[in-house]
């Protein structure tokens, strides 16, 4: 791998042309998810020219002035259909969305559904670190039942939004989940993405060393599975994952529509240019 980021490391280096410093908690598992992100788009010769990035209200969209990226920072909960309206614009570009599990799975569950029926070639990086970091460490929608939380000091107690449960009933064509601590297998999930031709949701779970320090490190090596070579990502392997008691981690589900939506025609180039000065 590092033969061939030397080789591109003219992208490399383009991507981290900001002089705007970081803002987020020493350790936090955004470091990590960015680097492998760069890394990808650098091994798969990806310009950054080419790339355009939509970021969500959180400590994920913090990153939105810090890349050397086309970004936007849209309105919390919001970014899957500013993606899907940039993609519509844009077809020719790459186009990335950021965001982590309270817009997602609390503002923007609407969103998030429909994008995945929509299924257009739009990566989502889902960020999960079971709490809302940005607001000093609020219980999320994905936070375990009896975790103590800032606003919870007698631990929660509600059941967690399950993702991929409700992700599996809106057809998906391409679903992965992957560790913010491990760079190698995060690079070679977003490479698979850049291979897919429709909606590929990835679920990052993500350190929070500040406010979630229940779910860390260890104790996600104790509770997930991963699934290595010779796992088939189709559609029966996938939901017989999901009555795995343990979390499982890896492409789960890479099947592409046959009637994929990016062959319909491009609805903007329908639309030709009017006059509105008399409006004005």
């Amino acid at each position: 791998m590092f033969d061939a980021l030397k080789k591109n490391a003219d992208i490399y280096v383009s991507l981290e042309e900001t002089d705007q410093v970081m803002t987020w908690c020493d350790d936090c598992g955004n470091y990590g998810i960015q680097k492998a992100l760069f890394q990808a788009l650098t091994l798969e010769e990806i310009n950054p020219k080419n790339v355009i990035t939509a970021y969500d209200v959180g400590c994920s969209g913090n990153e939105s002035d810090k890349v050397g990226l086309t970004t936007i920072h849209g309105l919390h909960g919001r970014v899957l259909p500013l993606a899907t309206g940039i993609k519509i614009a844009h077809p020719e570009k790459t186009v990335i969305a950021h965001a982590g599990d309270g817009a997602t799975l609390s503002e923007g569950i609407n969103h998030l559904i429909h994008t995945v029926r929509h299924d257009r070639n739009i990566l989502f990086i889902h960020h999960v670190n079971a709490t809302f970091g940005l607001t000093t460490g609020q219980a999320s929608s994905v936070t375990l039942p009896g975790t103590k939380m800032n606003a919870t000091p007698k631990g929660v107690d509600t059941p967690p939004v399950e993702s991929l449960r409700v992700l599996s009933g809106c057809d998906p064509t391409f679903i992965a989940r992957t560790l913010s601590y491990d760079m190698d297998h995060m690079t070679a999930v977003f490479q698979e993405w850049l291979r897919h031709p429709g909606f590929a949701y990835i679920e990052v779970l993500q350190l929070c060393p500040t406010y979630n320090r229940v779910q860390n490190r260890e104790w996600y090596e104790r509770n997930i599975v991963r699934v290595w070579n010779g796992y088939m990502p189709n559609r029966e392997s996938f939901l017989n994952c999901l009555k795995l008691a343990k979390m499982p981690v890896g492409v789960l589900l890479s099947e592409p529509r046959e009637n994929h939506i990016q062959t319909r025609k491009n609805l903007v180039s329908d639309v030709a240019k009017q006059d509105i000065a008399f409006l004005l």
